[in-house]
Formats: C-alpha cells, structure tokens, sequence
C-alpha cells in the first residue's frame, strides 16, 4: 500500500491534484488510517484543492467535525494535460450531479459525452445507453453468494461510468429515481494510474466507494 500511495502522492500535480489527493484520502480510510486521511484533506484545503470528493470523504473521515475551511475555483486543466478530456468530465459532474446519486452522476456523464465532447469531434469510452441496460440486466441474472452478494471482475475502468451502473444494478438511471440498495460487490482494474485516480473520485462523490474497489494493473498481474 505504501507504494501506491508514493505514486498517488506522485501524480498529484497539475489538473489532477485534487483527484490524486482525494484518492490518497481514500486509500487511507479504506485501510482504518482515519487521521492520516484527514491531514492529507487539510492539506487540500490549505491549497484550494478541497472539492466535492474532498467533502464526501470528510464526512467519512471526521463526521463530527467541521470541514476544514477554503476557497475552492474550478480545477485548472491545461488542454496540454494527457488526461484532459477526463478531467473535464470530472470537473462537469462535480459541478452538476448530487453528491450520493448515482443517477445524477450517470446522467451527468452521458450529457458531457453527447452534449460537449460530440459536437466537437470527441467521444467518451463508456458503455452508455443501451450497453448499458446489457450490463445492468447481465448482472440482474447472475447467481448470488452464499452471503447474498454478487461479485464482478470489471477489466477496463476508465472513469468509473459503467462500475457505477453494474454497482447499482438499477434499471433506470433517471435522476428522480431511487436506486436500490446495492448487494453487489465490483473489483475494477485499470492500467492507467491517471484514470483509477479519476474513476475512485466519482466513485466516492457517489458513495460507492465500499462497494467499488478500483485497482491500477491488469487480472494476470493480480495472479502474480
């Protein structure tokens, strides 16, 4: 764990400071160190990094405590970042879903893909729409644990979007709509460190973070 918290603390540079912080915080509360996650939160706050991810885990790390105090403006992504694209699409879901609806969170990605990025030549890699309705009815039919729960190896993260739908297992993603409550467990990998920083911040602005664990690697490497 202490290796990828290097890493993380590494990349949190750039557009993707805030993220890269919010996931070390996130790491940290995973693993019980709840007064490490909320000095590395302070420390976000001291410079203007402390976001709507940053509150969420705030809650999860000090649900007592006042959150520490800062003036946050919108990330500043340079159009030289290799990870651009996505990190506006963070920025656009930050600033228009609710924090623990998923629905909102969902729609917000579909609108930045169809309504921003297609009009000017680009695309989202997210099994929107009706791939979508395949995975959450794939999930549906598939058989339970002895426990109750349903677990999914997800190859291929990207920013989160379709971890959150197979997560939540609903059969519509309409913003006025109540989810259930989730009996499914996902474990998602991706090779690129930049996008699990990413996907781990939607996640956890939805709530999902106990429910979704995102990894950097690839299933052999796992095995290893």
């Amino acid at each position: 764990m202490s290796g990828e918290l290097h890493v993380l603390q590494h990349l949190a540079q750039g557009g993707l400071r805030s993220a890269a912080l919010n996931a070390v915080a996130s790491r940290l509360l995973q693993a019980d160190r709840f007064q490490e996650a909320r000095e590395i939160l302070r420390g976000a706050a001291v410079d203007g990094c402390f976001n709507a991810v940053s509150r969420e885990l705030w809650r999860i790390a000090a649900p007592e405590s006042v959150e520490p105090v800062t003036i946050h403006s919108s990330m500043k992504i340079s159009s030289r970042e290799p990870h651009e694209k996505e990190l506006r699409l963070l920025e656009h879901v930050l600033s228009t879903a609710q924090a623990g609806n998923v629905p909102s969170i969902c729609e917000a990605v579909e609108t930045f893909g169809h309504k921003i990025l297609e009009p000017s030549g680009q695309w989202l890699k997210i099994a929107g729409d009706e791939k979508a309705e395949v995975l959450v009815r794939t999930v549906s039919e598939a058989p339970t644990g002895k426990d109750g729960i349903k677990r999914v190896l997800e190859v291929g993260t990207y920013c989160g979007y379709s971890s959150l739908r197979i997560a939540t297992g609903a059969s519509s993603m309409r913003a006025d709509l109540a989810i259930p409550k989730c009996h499914t467990q996902v474990l998602t990998l991706d090779s690129d460190p930049a996008r699990v920083i990413i996907a781990r911040s939607l996640i956890a602005f939805a709530g999902l973070s106990d429910n979704v664990t995102v990894q950097t690697g690839w299933p052999a490497h796992e095995a290893a």
